[in-house]
């Protein structure tokens, strides 16, 4: 088809188009037939003019009309009046590379980008794009086309006709004596018997036979996009900021590597009520523990805990890296509620790994026991999506749907702890015995504002205040809970006495800071009692 037939599809009445460029097919899109024609215009120069009974569009210009030699500098009274005065814009205000993309025929209506320079002026870069298919060397010549008029169109004039040349309406070509150019009118004004023309030059056809290279085509196979894997995960802060609501995302990948996104709903009464969450971001790397992962130490590598992975499918990898990139954040993953970090990655089997050198428990999570099939996410910010999930929430239910799932979609529920809103637990419990008997327990606040230890300075507190709950169980006997405002509790010689005469050899003291939204996970320590 042509532009013509393009704009005389959509156009109303009246419309008359002479566009011979001709497109293997055009996306009519826009809220209105001028946005149809703005994006066309973009890409092909067109002229338009309206004579009173028609619209006329077209890539030529008519034939120019000529503007006798008498007729410049036309005033109301005697005073002499310049015959044209002729402006150049700066090549600043127009770009020096034009680009057109363009879906490409040749290679299977790939997505094309062919290009025009310019030199000289600012380095200003343009692109047009074309909802079109066309061959790539007429891509090309509206590239060219396109810039030539915009350079073009930097020089603009201004002439003053006797009161007769009214009729001369915007889109008219002229001719002006001693011009090489051809200018158009872009508005008058009819003013004490004169009228005044604002012009611009326009451009002389050409560009038809440039050769181009469509480039090279992107084969793919075609596969089948087949159902969604959905996780939803209640993540501890991965910033280094205190938040104030809780970090709940949605990660999503398919069974295969056709898998590309799905449609997102989230409910936060059980379902009652639904509302629009979005769409899942890119597809995740998902998978599921094929052996166990036991208990092991933080603060340090694990290097003797390791554990096998299987993933969704070979599209997806892992990889090892070097203890600075882990340093730096890389392989961050979730293993159930464990947030791990691992150096290396071994193939052993197809799409499973064997995972070691493990950082465990990072972030405020505690280090577990996971059985062979507890899930595996790799944490990647451009493959998660948060959740709007207010403070006080208790549970959040996700529905995914693609092309490949049922027709209700993929349905999860996850609690919602407000992880990210916890404070740390209480590090470096020490117990020490004074002469009169007592026992203080003293330990060390962790911040989820202070990530770091610094030298000389506390962790910034990130709370309302600094309070802990104290919780002391004896082996036998009766357990008992205080709350303390300070990073240490005194275990009175009387109550020790008391204990130990009740029969109680041991006691067991578990704390927890209590923050502003949550209270921490319990930091333990137990002290024998003789």
């Amino acid at each position: 088809t042509t532009a013509s037939a393009i704009i005389e599809g959509v156009a109303p009445p009246g419309v008359d188009a002479n566009c011979p460029t001709a497109l293997g097919g055009f996306a009519a899109y826009g809220d209105s037939v001028r946005a149809v024609f703005q994006s066309l215009n973009a890409a092909i120069p067109f002229h338009v003019r309206d004579d009173g009974s028609a619209l006329t569009i077209s890539e030529l210009y008519a034939l120019p009309s000529p503007v006798p030699e008498q007729a410049l500098g036309a005033a109301h009274d005697a005073r002499p009046m310049a015959r044209m005065t002729v402006d150049q814009h700066s090549s600043s205000t127009v770009p020096s590379k034009l680009s057109i993309s363009y879906a490409d025929p040749s290679r299977d209506f790939q997505s094309g980008v062919q290009h025009a320079r310019r030199d000289g002026g600012a380095r200003r870069e343009y692109l047009v794009e074309l909802a079109a298919a066309l061959p790539a060397n007429t891509a090309r010549a509206l590239a060219e086309r396109q810039l030539a008029a915009r350079w073009s169109s930097r020089k603009t004039a201004r002439i003053v006709l006797p009161w007769r040349y009214s009729q001369l309406a915007p889109g008219t070509t002229l001719q002006i004596p001693g011009q090489a150019d051809v200018w158009q009118v872009v508005s008058s004004n009819f003013e004490r018997m004169t009228v005044s023309l604002s012009l611009e030059r326009v451009l002389a056809p050409g560009f038809a036979g440039l050769s181009a290279t469509p480039g090279r085509s992107v084969h793919q196979s075609d596969q089948a996009h087949g159902p969604t894997v959905l996780r939803v995960l209640d993540l501890p802060p991965l910033e280094d900021s205190a938040r104030a609501s809780p970090l709940v995302v949605v990660c999503a990948a398919g069974t295969s590597s056709g898998w590309r996104s799905a449609s997102l709903m989230q409910s936060l009464n059980g379902g009652a009520s639904w509302q629009e969450a979005g769409a899942t971001a890119a597809p995740a790397t998902l998978g599921n523990l094929t052996s166990a992962l036991a208990t092991g130490p933080q603060g340090v590598f694990d290097m003797v805990n390791a554990v096998n992975v299987t993933l969704l499918h070979s599209g997806m990898q892992l990889y090892p890296v070097e203890d600075t990139d882990l340093l730096g954040g890389q392989n961050l993953a979730m293993i159930g509620s464990e947030l791990i970090q691992f150096g290396r990655a071994d193939l052993i089997a197809p799409n499973t790994y064997r995972l070691s050198r493990l950082l465990r428990g990072l972030r405020g999570t505690s280090i577990s026991a996971h059985g062979a099939g507890s899930d595996f996410t790799l944490l990647e910010r451009d493959s998660l999506v948060p959740l709007d999930v207010p403070v006080g929430a208790s549970a959040v239910s996700v529905i995914a749907k693609s092309v490949g799932d049922p027709v209700a979609g993929v349905e999860i529920s996850a609690n919602v702890s407000g992880r990210a809103l916890m404070p740390l637990s209480p590090a470096h419990l020490v117990a020490k015995a004074l002469a009169n008997g007592d026992i203080i327990v003293s330990w060390k606040r962790r911040s989820r504002d202070g990530w770091h230890w610094l030298d000389g300075v506390d962790a910034p507190l990130s709370e309302e205040a600094e309070r802990y709950r104290v919780s002391s169980l004896p082996n036998v006997g009766t357990a008992a809970t205080v709350e303390v405002g300070s990073a240490d509790w005194t275990y009175t010689n009387a109550v020790r006495l008391a204990d130990v005469g009740a029969g109680a050899t041991s006691l067991s003291v578990s704390i927890v800071q209590l923050g502003t939204f949550a209270a921490s996970l319990p930091a333990q320590i137990t002290l024998p009692l003789s």
